[in-house]
């Protein structure tokens, strides 16, 4: 009986983070942060984020998009979420989920601070890479029309 409770694991992987343990991940404008709370992320392919934008703080001044799922959950302020040219305007409560493949950004919709819990979930599908190839070809045919005279 005691096997059934004993565990077999000798691995070192962190269960918890603490406050003072997080990562800080470069990403956007100066003023916006993004603290990873979540430790061992490229091992278990989920990474839970803490991000923080002051007033006019974008996430990039172009979409982007990889392989994966996103969430994100409005803590506090306003939020801006552009996926595939779509923008969709979330307040404090409101909650967001797609496919990390669509081309994406965020930005601060408000004039306060904007506090949003997200989380990515990198997996790649069949149907993810497809998708990815078609978005940077795509990219790539569009950056090669502003260079026609």
């Amino acid at each position: 009986m005691s096997d059934f409770f004993s565990s077999d694991r000798t691995d070192n992987e962190n269960i918890v983070t603490r406050v003072g343990e997080r990562d800080r991940v470069q990403f956007g404008t100066d003023g916006l942060t993004k603290d990873l709370l979540t430790a061992n992320g490229e091992k278990r392919g989920l990474d839970l984020f803490l991000i923080r934008m002051g007033p006019n703080d974008t996430s990039s001044d172009t979409p982007y998009s990889h392989c994966g799922l996103e969430a994100g959950y409005v803590l506090k302020g306003g939020f801006e979420l552009e996926v595939e040219e779509r923008v969709h305007i979330l307040g404090e409560g409101d909650a967001c989920a797609f496919e990390s493949t669509r081309p994406h950004r965020f930005r601060n919709a408000g004039q306060r601070e904007a506090v949003v819990l997200w989380a990515n979930f990198r997996h790649q599908s069949t149907q993810d890479a497809e998708r990815l190839t078609t978005v940077k070809r795509n990219n790539e045919i569009n950056k090669e029309r502003e260079n026609l005279p």
